[in-house]
């Protein structure tokens, strides 16, 4: 595969969009993650012969939930309404509150695979599932040089002469016009 040629530079890879994989292409993923990478796919969003290469786990018949608990939690976060399909094996991110998982990783060679069963991420009244966010930073932990705590966006640039920080909306300031 010609495309793609950069993604080992990554240590994480979000499959997102409506994407038909090819043979090849299905490969090439599999392979970025058997030599280190970790690769996200949420329910819906691949297709084509390529998804086979990727070998993901058959997830069970679809059904709804509302709620979910992180990394094995004892507190039952809330969240909309969402379709799901209970994932078999791999170790549980999240599961809903009757303890199905939806969400799994499962380590493939020296990298894993994180399966996402509720499709597009988004809740059936169509807007991004709370565990996405949630899912995000936990992949993204370690990886930047600064970690900024507190209810802040941030955005971190690399530069020549070092890093930029940028805050964005920080809680409580006023922000006019």
């Amino acid at each position: 595969v010609t495309k793609w040629t950069t993604i080992d530079t990554y240590p994480v890879v979000i499959a997102v969009g409506d994407i038909a994989l090819t043979a090849p292409e299905g490969r090439r993923l599999a392979q970025y993650v058997e030599n280190g990478g970790t690769l996200v796919v949420a329910d819906s969003h691949l297709s084509g012969p390529g998804l086979a290469e990727l070998k993901l786990p058959a997830p069970g018949a679809s059904e709804e939930a509302a709620g979910y608990t992180w990394l094995n939690g004892a507190t039952v976060s809330p969240s909309q309404r969402y379709a799901f399909r209970a994932i078999p094996g791999g170790r549980a991110l999240a599961v809903t509150p009757d303890g199905k998982a939806f969400c799994s990783a499962f380590d493939r060679g020296r990298g894993r695979l994180i399966v996402l069963s509720v499709p597009h991420g988004l809740g059936i009244d169509r807007t991004i599932h709370p565990v996405m966010p949630r899912l995000l930073a936990h992949l993204s932990r370690d990886l930047m040089p600064v970690e900024v705590e507190g209810n802040v966006e941030w955005l971190v640039n690399r530069r020549a002469d070092g890093w930029t920080v940028t805050l964005l909306n920080p809680n409580g300031e006023v922000k006019p016009q």
